[in-house]
């Protein structure tokens, strides 16, 4: 008897792209986890940040922030997502992610390599991110 085929989510826009780790299932937090080796007991410092920024308020009224240096992320992203927002409407220029969500497969990580190597090309295995793919190190 062959198994039904995977069911797919199709009202979710890329939801082949979405994290498991979300608050629905508690970001994997598992507390031997924490009692051992991570002190929030989840697999990871951005899934750290995840779960806190996931009870932030969806609204703030921007003129009450008081950004600082290292709100520069937040600064770049806004504008960028302003410059894709002003070139979708004035030339109907979609982002790349639009067609290829891949695009965004991403992840940051912090890297020891050799003074002679290139960080963009010897490190690129590690900064792609892989669907189904642990986070490449043991907590």
């Amino acid at each position: 008897m062959q198994d039904a085929p995977e069911q797919r989510d199709l009202t979710t826009p890329y939801a082949d792209f979405w994290t498991k780790f979300s608050s629905e299932t508690g970001y994997g937090f598992d507390y031997e986890s924490q009692r051992t080796s991570w002190f929030s007991g989840l697999p990871g410092l951005w899934i750290q940040d995840a779960a806190c920024q996931s009870g932030v308020m969806p609204i703030y009224d921007r003129t009450q922030e008081h950004l600082g240096v290292s709100d520069t992320g937040i600064v770049m992203t806004r504008r960028f997502l302003l410059d894709a927002v002003r070139a979708y409407a004035s030339d109907g220029a979609r982002p790349a992610g639009a067609e290829r969500p891949e695009t965004y497969m991403v992840r940051a990580v912090s890297l020891r390599l050799p003074v002679e190597a290139d960080w963009a090309t010897d490190g690129d295995a590690y900064m792609t991110a892989r669907i189904g793919a642990d986070f490449g190190y043991a907590p």
